[in-house]
């Protein structure tokens, strides 16, 4: 009960009007959305009648976000602040197609393509869906 209390006084008292939030879906998408509103009070079912208005931005692969984002959105049911990732979130948001995966053991590739030579480090242990992300990111901007 006390964490239930502990979240709605959050989503009452500290959230304000243009702060964002994400939202993680079953199906592996985070939304982004900024609040538009005051937090008030209307009964729509009989579970959901605590609301804000949200202005929502955009849906982002959950793989996209950095590790430390990532664990703090597996926080299923919870109100956490990302402040400590604020940065990371910032370009992430406006879209500024920045990825920061911070591992420790490093792999370096290198290959000579039509006499032009092309090199990759990478962590060891990247995911393949991470390096997914990175190459989707990497062909965009093409």
């Amino acid at each position: 009960m006390g964490r239930r209390i502990g979240f709605f006084r959050r989503f009452i008292d500290e959230i304000k009007i243009n702060d964002y939030v994400l939202v993680p879906d079953q199906n592996g998408m985070v939304h982004i959305g900024r609040i538009t509103s005051n937090y008030y009070y209307q009964k729509l079912t009989n579970e959901l009648g605590h609301l804000r208005n949200v202005e929502w931005i955009r849906s982002i692969d959950f793989h996209e976000f950095p590790n430390n984002v990532q664990l703090l959105l597996s926080n299923r049911l919870s109100l956490i602040s990302l402040h400590k990732t604020s940065q990371e979130l910032s370009a992430i948001i406006e879209n500024n197609n920045i990825i920061t995966i911070n591992r420790s053991i490093e792999k370096n590739f290198v290959a000579h393509i039509n006499g032009n030579k092309v090199s990759l480090t990478m962590p060891e242990n990247l995911t393949k869906s991470e390096l997914n992300v990175f190459f989707a990111k990497v062909i965009q901007q093409f």
